[in-house]
């Protein structure tokens, strides 16, 4: 069993016989979840236990697309906020850590705008303000003040 990242439940997969086969790389199996049918790729490696003349399976995917974390955005969030940071969950998923962080901040940035905090004004400003009208509070404005300095973004 395996959570769907689209139904997000514990399912059964089924296989849809469409797997690549690499005794290198392992198996890229494209599987459909049992309640919702939508499907995820799911990658397999190979142990070195053999069964015969073929390694077998670990039980368990060392990667799954979509990434189980990117249906778990609240409703709440706005949907331009959401877009970027579901694209961001993409990237680091992908291994991608500058479009990561890019993606990160500018749903960092939307959502401070979305507050109210003055467009025309850079990041650390528009934090100090949301601040200043007690909007965020002040280990809100320390934690991203600490995280912009160690990304070296301030």
């Amino acid at each position: 069993m395996l959570l769907c990242p689209h139904c997000r439940e514990q399912r059964h997969f089924i296989d849809n016989e469409k797997s690549i086969f690499s005794e290198g790389e392992g198996v890229w199996a494209i599987l459909t979840c049992d309640r919702c049918e939508e499907p995820i790729l799911a990658i397999y490696k190979w142990t070195r236990v053999y069964a015969g003349e073929t390694p077998t399976l670990e039980p368990t995917p060392i990667k799954t697309y979509p990434p189980e974390g990117i249906s778990q955005i609240h409703r709440s969030i706005p949907q331009g906020i959401s877009e970027d940071y579901k694209e961001s969950l993409v990237c680091f998923n992908a291994g991608a850590w500058k479009a990561t962080v890019v993606l990160c901040r500018r749903a960092l940035q939307s959502s401070v705008v979305e507050k109210r905090a003055d467009v025309n004004e850079k990041l650390m400003c528009q934090i100090d303000e949301l601040t200043s009208k007690q909007i965020i509070t002040e280990d809100i404005k320390d934690w991203n003040i600490y995280m912009l300095e160690r990304k070296g973004k301030l």
